[in-house]
């Protein structure tokens, strides 16, 4: 059956205590809109990019990857496609389409493109058919309709040629390394970048860590906050908390998205 109700989400990227200590931007970008598509259904769109903390322009790259990919989805569906048309081909022609962005901005400023390399992980859910989107590390954790009480780990972070090291949209193979899945019957999903990955996957068994995605999602239904401003400021409280920089100096990104109610409001 599909889900016809209304996505309520939140996002926040924060600057990791080491970029904050070198005076570093905070590397990381995210943005999540719900579009209308042609039958009138609602769409989550939602992207994560993390830009390599040893390129320059990272930053400029991570926010030129999110943004684009947000304003080609929406074209998408503007123009009357739906989402069983997302194919290889759009994931392709859009990743063509933001290199040559990065690459020009690269030559205007005389700089080396590798130094706006980053990754992205981004999701398009619509009413009962999802498609997942993967290049580099971070990961996409869902939760089916007919699994409502557990998370699954959708896409796990790819590791590059080296240990510590994985893919990038700047990398002359991106176009291979890009990843595609599709789901159906998504009613929530997480998109995070890996400055909090080891904090919510379980690496041994390759499988997300439930009782962390448990706790987030309760809150996001039940809690009596509107908009995803407000919601928002708690997720970056969340992130920038003591508990959280204990275990990571990274930039932490996170994308939490449900349209499921909680019982205690159905």
């Amino acid at each position: 059956m599909k889900n016809s109700a209304s996505w309520k989400y939140t996002l926040a990227s924060v600057t990791g205590t080491s970029h904050l200590v070198g005076n570093i931007p905070c590397q990381d970008a995210s943005d999540c809109a719900v579009i209308s598509s042609a039958d009138g259904s609602q769409v989550l769109v939602a992207v994560v990019s993390d830009g390599a903390g040893s390129a320059v322009k990272a930053d400029v790259g991570s926010y030129l990857t999110c943004s684009s990919f947000i304003e080609k989805s929406k074209k998408f569906f503007v123009d009357g496609q739906n989402l069983l048309n997302l194919t290889e081909d759009f994931v392709l022609d859009w990743l063509r389409a933001v290199r040559k962005n990065i690459f020009a901005d690269a030559e205007r400023t005389s700089i080396d493109p590798s130094d706006y390399a980053c990754t992205f992980v981004a999701a398009v859910v619509g009413a009962d058919e999802a498609a997942f989107l993967h290049l580099g590390d971070g990961a996409i954790v869902a939760s089916r309709r007919n699994d409502l009480d557990n998370f699954h780990c959708i896409s796990w972070p790819q590791q590059g040629e080296y240990v510590n090291t994985t893919h990038f949209i700047t990398d002359d193979d991106a176009l291979e390394k890009v990843a595609l899945y599709y789901e159906a019957g998504i009613d929530e999903v997480a998109i995070f970048s890996d400055g909090i990955q080891h904090l919510v996957l379980e690496y041994e068994t390759q499988m997300a860590h439930v009782p962390f995605f448990n706790s987030v999602f309760s809150w996001l239904r039940s809690t009596q906050e509107t908009g995803p401003d407000s919601l928002s400021n708690s997720l970056v409280t969340f992130l920038n908390s003591s508990k959280v920089n204990e275990r990571t100096d990274d930039d932490k990104t996170l994308i939490l998205a449900t349209r499921r109610l909680s019982p205690f409001m159905s």
